[in-house]
């Protein structure tokens, strides 16, 4: 078996972690190993979407937790519960929280490969899903927003964006305000994650601006002189914000 997506291992022991790495590893599927969800669910954002294995014996509320977040955060990747507990209730709330199946911990190779599959068969048919649904939201953006949007994606500041826009700071916060508004997101982590389920994002980047931070501003846009009025009186800033449309 080979996955096309990375299989993310939440496992709450050292000794669980290397265990269960290691036999995904014997399936062909790689791993993307986390201590506890709270180390997962920080890198969340800039990872792609995959299963989820978790093995939680110890701490069913915060097994519940998880699956709560992910569903709080509309991660609907599939995920697997391993544990040694046989206690039924516990398998029941975690399915009705969202999770595909429930295993134990002395699982057979042929069990785990059938749940990877039919997990990666689920990711396929919920990323196309929301595939579609990104590129319609952000076939909503204007240029300039998806200018702005990518810019951000890649770590750009709303300055460095501005500078090397040529438009105010101002500016970019109100696109910035716009096209998380257009997104129907709440967070710029929710923006980044949208994009990446677009499928879009390098054809976009090649046709968009390309944003790149000149070695002038690395020394310190902060240190150049502040611009003049013109002679017009206009603020320079609303000027070159004008000029960009």
């Amino acid at each position: 078996m080979l996955l096309e997506s990375s299989v993310y291992l939440i496992a709450e022991g050292a000794q669980d972690l290397r265990v269960l790495a290691h036999r995904l590893r014997a399936l062909g599927a790689r791993v993307s190993p986390s201590a506890n969800w709270q180390q997962f669910m920080r890198g969340l954002w800039r990872t792609p979407p995959g299963p989820i294995l978790i093995s939680m014996d110890n701490a069913p509320l915060e097994l519940f937790e998880v699956l709560e977040e992910l569903s709080l955060r509309a991660i609907d990747w599939p995920v697997i519960v391993v544990s040694r507990s046989k206690q039924i209730a516990v398998a029941v709330e975690a399915m009705k929280r969202g999770a595909i199946d429930f295993l134990p911990q002395a699982i057979e190779a042929d069990d785990l490969q059938t749940a990877l599959s039919e997990a990666e068969d689920r990711l396929s048919r919920g990323a196309a899903a929301a595939r579609r649904d990104a590129q319609r939201r952000l076939a909503a953006l204007t240029p300039r927003e998806r200018d702005i949007a990518f810019a951000l994606q890649r770590g750009g500041s709303n300055k460095v964006i501005a500078f090397r826009l040529g438009i105010s700071v101002r500016t970019v916060e109100a696109h910035r305000a716009n096209l998380m508004w257009k997104l129907g997101v709440s967070s710029f982590a929710e923006a980044v994650l949208l994009i990446a389920r677009s499928g879009l994002t390098e054809r976009m980047q090649e046709t968009a601006r390309s944003i790149t931070f000149p070695e002038r501003f690395k020394r310190g846009v902060a240190n150049q002189q502040p611009r003049q009025p013109s002679r017009t009186g206009v603020d320079p800033h609303k000027q070159a914000a004008l000029a960009a449309y």
